[in-house]
């Protein structure tokens, strides 16, 4: 196996994001795959309902990935070809790719020392144009969402997050 190479147990001294998997989660996968549903099941369904009743929002629909769900909530937001969208410059391509979908125009923007959105530069890069911004946690640390908010607050544009 690749993992149990000389050279890979040489460089992998600390693991990246380990998961956590105990019986109870064992027992859920075989439960589903046992179903006959890998999608759109009774689980999905049940998902749906429990976070639709924690947000109190009327609907909730769940998605595949963050992509998808980046892809629905830029057309909600009416971003079309002439727009831009603010991405911070170190991300998961995913991140711009999914304006390029929309027909937008990713404009990238510098990060600062921990990694996520610089909001100094956030806040020269926004146009009349600019439609919204993703911003992107990375490794656990969050964006400065207050001094983003406070940016964005003029109503300028959507606020997006994901985390990496």
């Amino acid at each position: 196996m690749f993992m149990d190479t000389p050279a890979v147990k040489l460089f992998m001294k600390i693991p990246f994001s380990p998961p956590f998997i105990d019986q109870e989660i064992i027992d859920e996968v075989t439960d589903t795959l046992n179903s006959g549903w890998i999608t759109s099941g009774p689980k999905v369904q049940m998902l749906e309902l429990l976070m639709k009743e924690y947000t109190s929002l009327p609907e909730c629909v769940c998605v595949n990935s963050w992509t998808s769900g980046a892809q629905l909530v830029l057309k909600w937001w009416g971003v079309k070809p002439g727009d831009e969208v603010i991405v911070p410059a170190y991300t998961y391509a995913a991140t711009a790719l999914v304006v390029l979908r929309a027909g937008a125009t990713p404009v990238m923007v510098d990060v600062n020392e921990q990694f996520v959105i610089d909001p100094l530069q956030l806040k020269k890069a926004i146009t009349s144009r600019t439609k919204a911004i993703i911003c992107v946690d990375f490794a656990g640390w969050p964006c400065d969402y207050d001094a983003i908010r406070t940016i964005a607050g003029g109503g300028c544009c959507a606020l997006i997050g994901c985390n990496i």
